[in-house]
This record gives structure tokens, C-alpha cells and sequence, in this order.
């Protein structure tokens, strides 16, 4: 079970995302060959789409949040894969 924050010993970066209408805030930790993304996505206009956060690791793991209506904001944690590095990316539809 991993935890709810990132180990004292993961080295850790974060990033905002920001689209027309979505925007998403995450951290990416690497420790020991595994890396975990953990933030949220938020759905930011009245329109009838939904913010998309997707998270594709380099070991195959692929998942996606979604968020909406206007004002939901979604948790994304994809605790500790045996990963190098993920490509997270956010959208509309």
C-alpha cells in the first residue's frame, strides 16, 4: 500500500496544466525505479465537456480522471508504479 504523501526520500516535481476551461495541478515522485502522480483535475466552464487528466507511464500503465460539471475537481493518484516516468496530459471532451 503506498502512502498519502510522497516518501521523505523521493525526488519530487510538480506542474499546473491549464487549458479553456480545465486545469489540473500534479506532482510526480520517482524513488528507487517506481514514480507516482498525485494531484487533481478540475472542470472550469459550463459548457456540457469534462476535464481529462491521463497519465501514461513508460511501463504500460495508462489511467484517466475525469472531472465535471463546472466547479468538480477530481483527485488523480496513481501510487508507486515500477516506472521511470510518466506523460501526463490534460484535455477536454
Amino acid at each position: 500500500m503506498s502512502s498519502a504523501t510522497a516518501s521523505p526520500t523521493a525526488d519530487c516535481t510538480s506542474d499546473s496544466i491549464f487549458l479553456d476551461g480545465a486545469k489540473a495541478y500534479y506532482q510526480e515522485c520517482f524513488e528507487g525505479g517506481r514514480t507516482r502522480v498525485k494531484g487533481w483535475v478540475e472542470d472550469t466552464k459550463a459548457d456540457g465537456e469534462c476535464a481529462y487528466l491521463s497519465v501514461n507511464m513508460d511501463n504500460g500503465y495508462f489511467n484517466q480522471w475525469k472531472a465535471c460539471p463546472k466547479g468538480t475537481r477530481t483527485a488523480v493518484d496513481t501510487g508507486y508504479q515500477a516506472a521511470w516516468g510518466a506523460n501526463v496530459r490534460l484535455g477536454r471532451w
